[in-house]
């Protein structure tokens, strides 16, 4: 990883048992000031920032990621944000921790496809993974599907319901103008939730969704028939 201040101790690096898909800890400091509101779009990293010589702005992220393919998805927002990077730096693995990233399994039912959602939340994370929510469905010629979050920590739905409903819609909408089937998607959580999904990306965006924090209502929605009765 680049390291222009030259700070990464080599013996350090060696010592960490790192690979591309494992879950770790990084620092990334930038040279610029960046709102604390980006901290969602960057996987939910800690944003710090001090004033140095000359009134330079050094921001600090500093949080754990999923792999490094969230990392380099984090150097790409900030690079597209013409923001220039003084260090990356991984400071430990995470595989080990008590409440690990996001992480999603997938259940084939007769009606419909269930993903369950484990881990701590991150908005960047929950968006990232519903594209495969869409391709495991088209594969699977089932356009259907229950999204379980209930054993879910750390769960923020008001604060990420405007770009997180915005980006599947986003997803959804790039689905149907590839020639795939319109979804039929039910969210449960532990909670009841503010989200107004259904209303937010059933017109625009052509998907039917339901939000509840009752199980069996979302499956008795799934498998009836008809779509008219979505609520």
């Amino acid at each position: 990883m680049i390291d222009q201040d030259r700070r990464l101790n080599n013996s350090h690096t060696q010592s960490l048992d790192l690979t591309i898909d494992k879950p770790a800890t990084y620092r990334i400091k930038i040279k610029g000031d960046l709102a604390e509101r980006w901290s969602d779009r960057l996987g939910g990293m800690k944003i710090s920032k001090q004033v140095r010589d000359v009134g330079t702005i050094v921001t600090t992220l500093e949080g754990p990621l999923r792999d490094q393919a969230a990392l380099f998805g984090v150097l790409m927002g900030l690079y597209d944000n013409r923001l220039p990077l003084i260090s990356a730096e991984c400071l430990e693995t995470s595989e080990e921790e008590e409440n690990p990233l996001l992480k999603v399994t997938v259940e084939r039912k007769a009606a419909y496809i269930e993903f369950i959602a484990t881990g701590t939340y991150d908005l960047t994370s929950a968006i990232e993974y519903f594209p495969l929510v869409i391709t495991t469905c088209r594969q699977a010629n089932m356009p259907k599907a229950l999204i379980d979050y209930r054993e879910l920590n750390g769960l923020s739905a008001s604060a990420h319901e405007v770009p997180y409903t915005h980006a599947i819609g986003e997803f959804h909408k790039q689905q149907l103008s590839s020639g795939g089937k319109a979804l039929k998607v039910a969210f449960v959580g532990n909670e009841v939730t503010p989200w107004k999904i259904g209303e937010e990306i059933g017109q625009p965006y052509g998907m039917e969704a339901l939000v509840t924090n009752d199980y069996a209502e979302a499956v008795a929605w799934l498998t009836r028939e008809g779509s008219d009765e979505a609520k």
